[in-house]
């Protein structure tokens, strides 16, 4: 008999292959470690959410921290949010839903729909829309040097405002990135750069100070990468990330220190985009939740999924809220030193929190699956099988008191499974409990998934099989 070990997951790996098509690692992630001198994985389970309030009706469109407060677009409602969490209501916009662009310069806070723009002074208290006839329906809005930026729908043009002065636009106030004839999509700014990214290709702007019209184009500022969604592109880690594609138009998430772009999305979500049939609607943020980790958090709505990133360790695993498929977040602000996520189907707003077990009152379903072990040659017997938490976590009363961990397996990579098998993860102070499963009978190719949707801290830090082999 050996004892072995049965790592978990280090990412999500759903592919048409089938050794690798079972492999999952949803609301876990896996944090690199070092154990007496070599690097090791753990599993550490995602922030829950705690809840805040309710903010208009909702869903949230857009968040911004401004001069102290944090601003919030929640259905046609625009709102500001104190250091206290006391909500004001501030004024109407004329749209209901879809996404905003919001910036500052300082002393106005900028909000474009597509349909409008609006301004509030934070001089005068005001909330008034722009009514220059010169000003385009922007979908977004950056800040760059003392302007508003944003772009002509359909166009390769991109307009500035007057200094310091989002209510005024000029119809020759604009210039055009000409390095191809595709409309731009995006725009972000970046180490004192105006990028515009257009369907496939992207291009720099420098401020040079021309007193006829102030931003140029960077000489070798292109990439020929285009963004296949313009709510996608975040900044995180000194460098810009956004989901790309090339006049080929196959889709992959891209991040760029400068103008030379590295591919880092995974086969197999590569694989899953390409089966997608739309790509344009997803948006990103980046967070970091604690101070070991920095994620890039990518939400296809209409397919219902959240994408995560994993800048320290280059690996991708997802984020799921209960009965919903995707990670309930369509907004992300950080202000006041706390992460505030804005929810995607009403209008709650919650607080990220690192020690919170659940969401809002849902469970937090983490689920995660061994990376398969098979012998083509032999039968494995499988004696026992033993998963190392942080143990002695559970609560004094209720849900998580005696919390559980739920295991089953597959004999075929994943594709079916067994009834799961209940082990106590340690009620509170059990630190000796071990989640040990006996008698696991025999197979060539198996795949272990653990569930846990108790309200505790369900830290994996390993797993280990007890295993012998038949010569049948």
């Amino acid at each position: 008999m050996a004892r072995i070990p049965l790592p978990f997951a280090r990412q999500f790996g759903a592919r048409s292959d089938l050794y690798v098509s079972s492999e999952e690692l949803i609301n876990w992630w896996a944090h690199k470690t070092e154990v007496r001198g070599k690097d090791t994985y753990v599993l550490m389970q995602r922030p829950g959410l705690t809840s805040v309030g309710i903010i208009g009706f909702g869903p949230h469109r857009g968040s911004l921290e401004h001069k102290g407060k944090m601003y919030v677009v929640s259905g046609n409602g625009f709102y500001s949010v104190d250091a206290t969490e006391a909500v004001t209501f501030i004024g109407s916009l004329n749209t209901f839903t879809g996404r905003v662009g919001m910036a500052s310069n300082g002393t106005q806070l900028m909000i474009v729909d597509g349909q409008d723009g609006w301004i509030y002074s934070t001089l005068t208290l005001l909330w008034t829309q722009i009514t220059d006839l010169d000003f385009v329906d922007a979908q977004q809005v950056v800040f760059f040097h003392g302007r508003f930026i944003v772009i002509k729908p359909n166009t390769g043009e991109f307009y500035i405002s007057a200094l310091y002065d989002g209510f005024t636009w000029a119809s020759l106030d604009f210039a055009v990135a000409e390095v191809d004839p595709d409309n731009l999509v995006s725009l972000i700014i970046s180490h004192e750069q105006l990028w515009l990214l257009g369907e496939v290709t992207t291009q720099a702007f420098l401020d040079t100070g021309n007193i006829l019209f102030p931003y140029e184009a960077q000489p070798g500022g292109t990439i020929e990468w285009g963004i296949a969604a313009r709510w996608s592109i975040a900044k995180g880690d000194n460098t810009v990330i956004w989901l790309a594609k090339t006049s080929t138009g196959q889709a992959n998430v891209v991040k760029a220190t400068g103008f030379s772009p590295q591919v880092i999305s995974s086969a197999a979500l590569e694989e899953a985009m390409g089966r997608y049939t739309t790509l344009n609607d997803a948006y990103a943020f980046v967070l970091k939740p604690n101070e070991r980790s920095l994620f890039y958090v990518l939400t296809f709505p209409t397919e219902n999924v959240t994408w995560v990133y994993d800048f320290v360790t280059d690996l991708w695993h997802q984020w799921s809220s209960h009965n919903l498929g995707r990670f309930n977040a369509a907004t992300h602000c950080f202000f006041n030193n706390k992460h505030y996520i804005g929810s995607a189907t009403d209008g709650l707003l919650y607080r990220l929190d690192a020690t919170v077990y659940a969401d809002g009152g849902s469970p937090l379903v983490r689920k995660a699956t061994t990376q398969p072990h098979s012998d083509s040659q032999n039968m494995i017997l499988w004696h026992s099988l033993e998963i190392l938490f942080e143990a002695g976590n559970g609560l004094l009363i209720g849900q998580g008191s005696d919390p559980q961990c739920m295991l089953r397996w597959s004999d075929n990579a994943g594709h079916t499974y067994g009834n799961s098998i209940w082990r106590s993860m340690g009620k509170m102070g059990e630190y000796g409990v071990r989640a040990v499963w006996n008698k696991l009978g025999r197979s060539r190719n198996r795949v272990y998934e653990l569930t846990v949707t108790d309200p505790v801290k369900s830290t994996i830090v390993g797993a280990f099989a007890e295993v012998t082999k038949a010569n049948n």
